[in-house]
């Protein structure tokens, strides 16, 4: 593979369930067989259903919708709107981060919440990254990490996959912490599953349940479920009206023009 600006990152479905690839140079085979797999899309918009099963049992739902952007200057962009429950209804959660491949500042990454209530953005402060995100078992960080760059991508070990032979790799973490991620890979570059570490003990664990081939031509994870391996309690995510290159551009993702400086009303 012929190595390019970085224009796409890898997906780690850790929130979104959503893959997408890069055009640089692949750590290894197997990555870049990842690549190849998702290759493709630079923006998506698309409605994500979350089910939250509580460790009582006791089953809420909800749903949002999720835009995310590429740019051939080495960021990325993305926006999730909360659709249901009627109470969280309008809030956002918008992230711009840069590829570590690209960018030599080592790859920065910002989250803004909006809440209608107070009709301001305000910039999620890194201590509360691995804060429940809508009551699920995903956190605001694994929102942030649902795609990786290639660079952040560091071999582990080798570990039994069903009949075969699964890849795993340390995700890289920009803001440090307790919290640490590693994704299993197949021999055919598909991601399989990812463990979330809290203080080096088994925390989450997020498993892909199925795949499906977009008629656009690109695979997409559109059924993973975040089990929380402490309480028991689980997030099931699923996929629908996916739209890729839709035309998006940075200023979709602006919180002073979203919102404006100052309170500004609701998001459009």
């Amino acid at each position: 593979m012929n190595v390019r600006p970085l224009r796409r990152l890898l997906p780690l479905l850790a929130a979104l369930g959503i893959a997408t690839t890069v055009q640089a140079a692949a750590p290894d085979a197997t990555v870049d067989k990842l690549a190849k797999r998702y290759l493709g899309w630079k923006d998506l918009c698309a409605e994500l259903q979350l089910k939250n099963v509580g460790k009582s049992g006791l089953v809420q739902e909800g749903s949002s919708k999720t835009c995310v952007l590429f740019t051939a200057d080495g960021n990325r962009y993305g926006r999730v709107t909360v659709l249901s429950p009627p109470v969280a209804r309008g809030m956002d959660v918008l992230t711009r981060a840069e590829l570590v491949g690209q960018i030599s500042t080592g790859g920065k990454s910002q989250q803004w919440l909006y809440m209608p209530a107070t009709q301001r953005a305000t910039l999620i402060n890194a201590n509360n990254s691995e804060s429940p995100f809508l009551g699920s078992e995903f956190s605001f960080a694994d929102l942030d990490l649902a795609y990786l760059d290639p660079a952040g991508l560091t071999f582990v070990d080798e570990v039994a996959c069903g009949n075969a032979r699964c890849r795993r790799y340390a995700v890289r973490n920009p803001g440090g912490g307790a919290v640490s991620r590693t994704v299993w890979l197949s021999p055919a570059g598909a991601i399989k599953q990812i463990e979330i570490q809290k203080l080096g003990k088994p925390y989450k664990l997020l498993v892909v349940e199925n795949e499906v081939l977009h008629p656009s031509g690109w695979w997409v994870a559109d059924r993973v479920i975040m089990r929380n391996l402490q309480t028991g309690a689980r997030t099931e995510s699923v996929w629908k009206n996916i739209r890729f290159n839709a035309g998006l551009k940075p200023e979709n993702f602006d919180p002073k023009k979203l919102y404006g400086p100052a309170p500004s009303g609701r998001p459009r």
